[in-house]
């Protein structure tokens, strides 16, 4: 996740130490020492979703204030009619009928956008649950 091919990870100098340490501590055990870099240890599906969710969410709602306000802000009898803007058209006036549709429909960019760019997965998992993932692939 940090752009780094995992081919490249590591440095000459640095593979020399890792295969010096690996053959120390496979002189001290009877079992073969194996290291192994990935590019990522999970794909993280549910902060995926997670992420894509929350977007598509955040996203619908202000799509739809914004078609909300346009009225508002542009009335059809011209700018002398005032603008008036309240908190009831905020908290009331998302509707259902519009909004779970637009989120059901803004999900799908979402998750293409979480799946391209790996890094916006970060926030939505848990210490425990990369820790988690690294083990799983390491035993793997």
């Amino acid at each position: 996740m940090n752009g780094k091919r995992s081919e490249i990870f590591f440095s000459e100098e640095d593979n020399a130490r890792i295969r010096s340490a690996i053959r120390e501590a496979e002189e001290r055990s009877s079992g073969e020492i194996v290291a192994m870099v990935v590019d990522r240890s999970d794909s993280y599906r549910e902060a995926e979703i997670l992420g894509a969710v929350l977007t598509a969410a955040l996203c619908g709602f202000l799509v739809e204030i914004a078609f909300r306000l346009t009225p508002l802000l542009f009335p059809a009898g011209g700018w002398e009619h005032g603008v008036g803007i309240g908190a009831d058209l905020i908290l009331y006036g998302v509707s259902v009928w519009t909004y779970v549709p637009l989120v059901f429909l803004l999900f799908f960019p979402a998750r293409l956008l979480f799946r391209r760019f790996e890094t916006l997965k970060l926030p939505f998992v848990g210490r425990e649950r990369i820790e988690q993932a690294v083990r799983e692939r390491a035993v793997r």
